[in-house]
């Protein structure tokens, strides 16, 4: 409990670390944050994203006041601050694109957990709600439309026919659809 007294007594403008207004931009942000809410929705465009704090009057310095913030999702920061701008008509070089691919093939797309691995996770998972709990639905009607369009006149090759043959015998024990 002395400490909390301690705390309470050495925050703010009592710390003898306290800057004042020659703080740098991220120890202002991390203040803003602790001592005011943030919305839901992004100021500007209205959407429900991750929100940061984004500074209306460049290139002034730097102040405490909430007032002189937005709170706006990453895209419109970037519009904002002309970012997105910048990245219009650019395309990759090609050793660009070959770095890039090299950095995917180092993930563990298609490869195998170990049987120790897979049981530390799921000790690690036990009693936690699902990654996908609340998500149902973020899909809108005309995104499914278009990912069902996608798909459509696809034909499954032999080889995954016959796994999938496989795959329904194991499950309903020998009894299966031929159409497949």
């Amino acid at each position: 409990m002395n400490r909390v007294k301690v705390c309470i007594g050495m925050c703010g403008e009592n710390s003898s670390r306290w800057k004042g207004e020659l703080a740098k931009k991220n120890a202002i942000h991390m203040y803003l944050k602790r001592h005011y809410l943030m919305p839901e929705y992004c100021e500007i465009c209205g959407e429900r994203k991750k929100l940061y704090l984004s500074y209306k009057h460049h290139p002034q310095p730097y102040t405490r006041d909430i007032k002189d913030y937005q709170w706006v999702c990453a895209r419109c920061h970037m519009i904002f601050d002309g970012r997105l701008q910048m990245f219009k008509g650019r395309r990759h070089t090609e050793e660009t694109k070959r770095k890039m691919s090299l950095n995917n093939k180092r993930t563990m797309l298609g490869k195998h957990q170990s049987e120790e691995a897979r049981r530390k996770m799921s000790i690690a998972h036990k009693g936690k709600p699902s990654h996908r709990k609340g998500k149902h639905g973020m899909l809108s009607q005309e995104t499914l439309r278009k990912m069902s369009e996608a798909q459509t006149g696809r034909k499954h090759s032999e080889e995954t026919k016959q796994k999938m043959r496989e795959t329904q015998r194991k499950r309903f024990g020998g009894v299966y659809n031929e159409r497949c």
